[in-house]
């Protein structure tokens, strides 16, 4: 499993860019580095709940490639 920031990493080296995704399911559509922010600073606080890297779940990731 990866984390958002993990798969952006991955999607970046084959070029993509511009990420965006949801904080939460039905909620508008944010830059992505909201969602890495808020994976690192809950695994700092070892909250594991409703992270990419920490248990099974969909990813929106929606990305620009030029």
């Amino acid at each position: 499993m990866l984390s958002y920031g993990e798969w952006i990493d991955k999607l970046r080296k084959i070029g993509f860019q511009r990420f965006r995704t949801t904080l939460t399911s039905g909620a508008p559509v944010v830059d992505a580095r909201w969602k890495i922010f808020l994976e690192s600073f809950l695994s700092g606080l070892r909250i594991k709940i409703l992270w990419s890297h920490l248990g099974v779940r969909n990813v929106l990731l929606i990305a620009a490639k030029q």
